[in-house]
């Protein structure tokens, strides 16, 4: 039987030492998920750094990691897989996945009203899965609605006329999807009124 050659043994260290960076990357995100002295926008941002630099690397590796009410996954291809809250699973590229999950956790660590607030997480939720039903640029476009959407309704005093904008893309989209779009409009209807009471 010959011998393997030399690159065969020089693949398999440089695998090895992928995955050993992949377990060190995801204990990283374990730690900050535990440690509660970091604050919340920046531990969103260590997260999505470290989530960045291992789709970077991975090549086809599968990839898993938790963090807080989420679990995000990435398989084979451009398809992630994203877990969030109660038994929530939404599936787009990392693009779309990203934007739901900043969007779900901005809204969790903002200073919103209770109800408000899981509102939005709901609506978070609702987006992501009429985003499956989505092409590739209108799913980001809308996605993209739903995180600016979320920016300007948690900030300081929130503006009528920058975040209204979002929520009409978001219920263009919805209404075009019809019946999958409908828990997406329900909820705006519900939101609405409420940003309204906020809004400078």
């Amino acid at each position: 039987m010959s011998q393997p050659p030399e690159q065969y043994f020089v693949f398999l260290k440089l695998h090895e030492a992928f995955i050993k960076m992949c377990d060190v990357s995801i204990k990283t995100l374990e730690i900050m998920d535990q440690e509660k002295d970091i604050d919340s926008e920046l531990k969103s941002k260590m997260e999505s750094l470290v989530i960045e630099n291992l789709n970077l690397f991975q090549g086809r590796a599968f990839i898993e990691n938790i963090q807080g009410d989420k679990v995000m996954s990435q398989n084979k291809g451009d398809k992630i897989e994203l877990h969030i809250g109660d038994n929530a699973h939404i599936s787009g590229n990392l693009v779309v996945a990203k934007s739901i999950s900043n969007s779900f956790n901005k809204v969790e660590s903002s200073d919103l009203t209770h109800e408000l607030k899981e509102l939005l997480k709901e609506l978070s939720t609702e987006v992501g899965k009429m985003l499956e039903h989505l092409p590739k640029d209108e799913a980001e476009d809308v996605a993209e609605d739903l995180e600016t959407l979320v920016d300007k309704t948690t900030c300081e005093k929130p503006k009528q006329k920058w975040w209204s904008v979002s929520i009409d893309g978001l219920t263009k989209a919805a209404e075009h999807l019809g019946k999958v779009g409908a828990p997406v409009l329900e909820l705006i209807g519900k939101i609405f009124p409420l940003l309204i009471k906020i809004s400078v």
